[in-house]
């Protein structure tokens, strides 16, 4: 073995070592023990917002690209109907038929970049979503006294509640 290779196995051969008598069992070294009457709640925030506004923005302009880009398409795919021909048809090509020409060439390359920016604005909109999640978190309710109790009749049933101070 090169040097450097044993060097390399040494190392890992140590910190596999020291690694092994690290506790990750969760181990409580205080002896604290949990309050019995205490509830943890988990709780994800709303978005702002503004949050909302970049996401809907992101899929409003995603969906009027990708439509916009269809209507181009459709254009560009009824103009090529028109000049294309399966047999031969006897006609004199004609002004007319390069303006027909050329627009569905121009319509499809315009709806292959409204297909494109649409499918960048929808990219943008996940990624907005996924960033701008919330953090979840949680809160530890932990009474200072007994859970009070409330029992509230209403028509048909009651209400039921319970109330801690924090």
């Amino acid at each position: 073995m090169s040097w450097l290779a044993t060097r390399a196995l040494a190392a890992t051969v140590a910190v596999a070592a020291l690694a092994s008598g690290v506790r990750a069992d969760g181990t409580d070294y205080f002896h604290a023990t949990p309050d019995p009457r205490a509830v943890k709640l988990s709780t994800t925030p709303p978005r702002t917002g503004r949050q909302r506004l970049l996401i809907g923005g992101f899929a409003l302009g995603a969906a009027a690209a990708i439509g916009v880009g269809v209507a181009f398409n459709l254009d560009s795919r009824s103009a090529a109907d028109a000049v294309s021909a399966r047999q031969n048809t006897g006609r004199i090509w004609s002004s007319d038929y390069q303006a027909d020409y050329d627009r569905a060439g121009r319509s499809g390359i315009i709806a292959g970049v409204c297909y494109g920016a649409g499918g960048l604005l929808l990219i943008g909109a996940l990624v907005a979503y996924w960033r701008t999640q919330p953090e979840a978190h949680e809160i530890d309710l932990r009474p200072g006294k007994a859970p009070t109790a409330l029992v509230v009749p209403t028509r048909g049933g009651a209400v039921v509640g319970a109330g801690w101070s924090f």
